[in-house]
């Protein structure tokens, strides 16, 4: 994780290509610590962190999902539309981000 912190992303992700477990635990870190930051309405620390989970696991809609809500919070409805938008490229059916989008649709 502290490489990842550092900002040297590829030396993070060949460290951790083939270990299951140690990308569950670090992409579950990083989205656990966004959530709480989210909660305290640390809003950009948030984003951060899932920013950092989406590092190791690029194609998990529930990461862009948690982006796209702290976005909303800040009322950036551009870029939560685009961050929910990534997700249901992941996901099309994905209910979760399809009501989120529909409710920034009615915000923006």
């Amino acid at each position: 994780m502290e490489i990842v912190d550092q900002g040297d992303y590829a030396k993070a992700r060949e460290l951790i290509a083939d270990n299951d477990l140690l990308t569950t635990f670090i992409v579950q870190t990083y989205n656990s610590n966004g959530i709480r930051f989210r909660r305290e309405g640390a809003y950009d620390k948030a984003i951060r962190e899932f920013e950092k989970a989406l590092v190791i696991l690029p194609d998990d809609e529930g990461l862009y999902y948690n982006i796209a809500r702290a976005q909303v919070e800040t009322k950036d409805w551009k870029l939560a539309e685009s961050s929910i938008r990534e997700a249901l490229k992941i996901n099309p059916l994905f209910k979760e981000g399809n009501d989120l989008l529909k409710y920034i649709n009615g915000k923006a």
